[in-house]
């Protein structure tokens, strides 16, 4: 009994600490970052509308420390978001101005966990290079006896990404206060057969790994069944912030028409393109 308590109460911590640590990622950009760089521009502004409009000097001093010190926390807050998203985010650097090279080719991810073959890989292969990585980051996880590995999960899901606009001034419409999402339109509903408790805690704790492809997004965790075949259900989302702004559209680009291009992991859906504010949900996985 004293033993199935201790297990409750270290599931428990672990998801406490799954829901906690993603504040300190996410919201260090969308709660602290863009607020402190608005709070610091509007201070400054108030500061030179009191000046020029013949403001008391005690008014236009207080003002100018105010500005000061919105400055200085502004530049302590972006550094620290500079340090976590290197680890976490992906080098999407989009480029100023050639919207249709970032369409096709970004040349940050031409190495490493986004390379395909040797093949380019641009803003319209984005769904395909996420879904082979995460389900090759699942499969990664299964019993391996040639490894000696005897225990961990059986993956029972899918993970099927829409595919991207086929339009590439779309590229435009992936701005930074906007995000990412991987899937778009839907978190996926995962369902894992784990081979004990300590395979299901084990995998759960992986999340807090995961570089290079976005924040992941882990809610609704439910544990069923009884070993050896533990089942863990969640939802899942992984959140990408851009490090740089994409270029705006370029009107001498014309779309290249309707249609789908393929989809990763799983399959995919046609025509979408992963975009729009970053949704609800509690959160885990920094």
């Amino acid at each position: 009994m004293g033993t199935a308590i201790n297990r409750l109460l270290w599931w428990h911590w672990l998801l406490i600490g799954l829901g906690a640590s993603i504040v300190l990622g996410l919201s260090l950009y969308f709660a602290l970052v863009r607020p402190t760089t608005i709070d610091a521009t509007n201070i400054k502004s108030e500061a030179e509308s009191i000046e020029s409009g013949g403001g008391t000097e005690d008014k236009v001093r207080t003002k100018t420390q105010e500005a000061v010190k919105a400055h200085k926390e502004t530049l302590r807050i972006q550094a620290a978001w500079a340090q976590e998203s290197s680890k976490y985010m992906p080098n999407i650097m989009f480029s100023k101005t050639e919207i249709l090279r970032d369409y096709e080719h970004i040349p940050q991810m031409d190495q490493g966990v986004y390379a395909v073959n040797g093949k380019a890989v641009g803003v319209k292969d984005l769904p395909s290079v996420w879904g082979r990585w995460i389900t090759a980051w699942y499969a990664d996880q299964a019993p391996n006896p040639a490894a000696k590995r005897t225990e961990g999960i059986r993956t029972l899901t899918s993970f099927p990404i829409e595919a991207f606009s086929t339009d590439p001034n779309d590229v435009s419409l992936l701005k930074q206060d906007a995000g990412i999402r991987f899937p778009q339109s839907k978190p996926w509903e995962v369902d894992v057969a784990a081979t004990s408790f300590n395979a299901a805690i084990n995998h759960l704790s992986k999340f807090n790994n995961i570089e290079k492809h976005g924040v992941p997004v882990v809610d609704r965790v439910q544990l069923t069944g009884q070993s050896p075949d533990l089942h863990v259900r969640y939802a899942l989302q992984l959140y990408v912030i851009p490090p740089t702004q994409p270029p705006a559209a370029d009107p001498k680009i014309s779309p290249t028409g309707a249609g789908s291009a393929p989809g990763g992991g799983g399959g995919g859906a046609s025509g979408m393109m992963p975009m729009g504010s970053m949704g609800g949900g509690k959160m885990g996985g920094m």
